[in-house]
């Protein structure tokens, strides 16, 4: 069973938005519906926990690798843990998280409000009937999520996102996302 006071804890170190980043690396493993109910880091794993994903035994390992990916190491330690550790585990493909999941994290994380606009108006350029969804988007999760249930992006193919990122002229970011797409970009 997670300590609950131990992630209450953690989750009073965190602002709103940490905790919307960890949902957004953590909703592979969260039915959607459920996860858009939880509010605090507790709610989070709280279903981890529901949809066995996580045990008494890793759920520290789980929520510093997520800590880790968030950049906020400095409170690692109050779960017991070594900051350089989870790196390590990191670092040898050895983390909880999956791969597709903390490549997009990291696009996120790099392009700034000026970017997701250009990045919708490629969207609207590039995909038919696309315009209703994307007057939802408040950030740059709600447009990959768009981009997921669309099956624009995904573990097996993000082509069409690696050309919006080449024509708003962060071909950079591709390095994060480049194993998962297809054979051929010859049309980038």
């Amino acid at each position: 069973m997670v300590d609950r006071g131990t992630v209450v804890d953690v989750d009073n170190e965190l602002e709103a938005f940490d905790v919307q980043s960890i949902k957004f690396l953590v909703k592979n493993f969260i039915h959607h519906v459920q996860l858009k109910k939880c509010l605090s880091l507790l709610d989070v794993f709280t279903a981890l926990e529901v949809v066995k994903h996580i045990t008494e035994n890793n759920w520290k390992e789980f929520l510093s690798e997520c800590l880790f990916m968030i950049g906020k190491r400095n409170i690692i330690h109050i779960l017991g843990l070594n900051s350089s550790e989870i790196e390590e585990r990191i670092q040898r493909k050895e983390g909880f998280l999956i791969p597709f999941r903390t490549a997009l994290y990291n696009i996120a994380e790099d392009l700034d409000s000026t970017e997701i606009e250009k990045l919708k108006q490629e969207a609207i350029n590039m995909v038919p009937n696309i315009i209703p969804a994307l007057r939802k988007v408040t950030s740059m999760y709600d447009f990959l999520d768009i981009l997921e249930k669309r099956l624009l992006i995904s573990h097996h193919s993000s082509d069409i996102f690696l050309v919006m990122l080449e024509r708003i002229n962060r071909s950079d970011l591709g390095i994060f996302i480049r194993d998962f797409s297809g054979k051929s970009l010859s049309f980038i």
